[in-house]
């Protein structure tokens, strides 16, 4: 999905005005406590542009996604955070 978007985002696809932000969503009845731990640990590097997988839990009506802030992406991470919260919130 993330090379899809770099694929598909245009000349500008990643700079410092404007980086690239992709959320690969699964919408689950359920989500494994191995899926949780993935989730926590899954924070890959790309230059100018940010992979934040969400799972939607519908049964239990919450988001699960990477948790930890990265030394790396500290200052990203909070706003990131909350737009995966604002998008993907009223799907439950």
């Amino acid at each position: 999905m993330f090379d899809y978007a770099v694929r598909n985002k245009g000349y500008l696809a990643r700079n410092a005005f404007q980086p690239l932000v992709v959320y690969p969503v699964i919408v689950a009845s359920g989500c494994s406590p191995d899926a949780v731990k993935f989730l926590d640990s899954y924070w890959p590097k790309h230059w100018m542009a940010y992979e934040f997988p969400v799972v939607v839990d519908v049964t239990a009506r919450k988001l699960m996604y990477h948790q930890s802030k990265p030394f790396w992406g500290w200052m990203y991470h909070e706003s990131i955070k909350k737009d995966a919260e604002s998008l993907f919130t009223p799907a439950l």
